[in-house]
């Protein structure tokens, strides 16, 4: 159930009201790195490998690129939702015929 913040707008609690209200997923590491992800891209994602699309899950699946170059690992970044442009970082989004509900 989608349920609606002070200012208005809605407040996503998975990926796919993510991607259905267009917003994307910022993603910010302990370390500072920060990560406009798109929603729908994510979300696709997700949903082809049956993952727990909860925005309380989505975290552990979420590695810093910064922090694995340095030979860490850090999963579970702060995330927040923004409508500022997203990476795709290199995820596929769907296809016409996901899409298409004929």
């Amino acid at each position: 159930m989608v349920k609606y913040l002070r200012n208005g707008d809605m407040d996503a609690s998975c990926l796919a009201e993510l991607a259905v209200m267009q917003y994307n997923l910022r993603a910010t590491c302990i370390c500072g790195h920060s990560k406009v992800i798109d929603g729908v891209a994510l979300w696709w994602l997700f949903e082809r490998k049956s993952r727990d699309q909860s925005l309380k899950a989505v975290g552990k699946y979420l590695i810093c690129a910064r922090c694995v170059k340095d030979g860490q690992k850090v999963n579970w970044p702060a995330l927040q939702t923004t409508r500022d442009h997203g990476s795709q970082c290199g995820l596929p989004c769907p296809g016409a015929a996901v899409w298409d509900c004929q």
